[in-house]
């Protein structure tokens, strides 16, 4: 086990399958929650892309990175 960085307090990673469901089991998108991410970037594209607000209004940043 190698530490990575340092514990954000109200954010959380998450992994997400095809249909935008947050999963335990199989391949899915690393996702990350939190009150902590930016606001988006300069490309407003990009952005809409990238970071969206969940059902219960929490800020979500899609990495395009896959994981298991």
């Amino acid at each position: 086990f190698v530490p990575i960085g340092v514990v954000i307090p109200n954010n959380k990673i998450v992994i997400l399958n095809e249909c935008g469901e947050v999963t335990q089991e199989g391949t899915g998108e690393l996702c990350v929650l939190g009150d902590n991410l930016a606001l988006g970037y300069d490309d407003p594209q990009e952005t809409d892309k990238r970071f969206t607000i969940t059902q219960e209004g929490n800020r979500l940043f899609r990495t395009g990175d896959l994981c298991k």
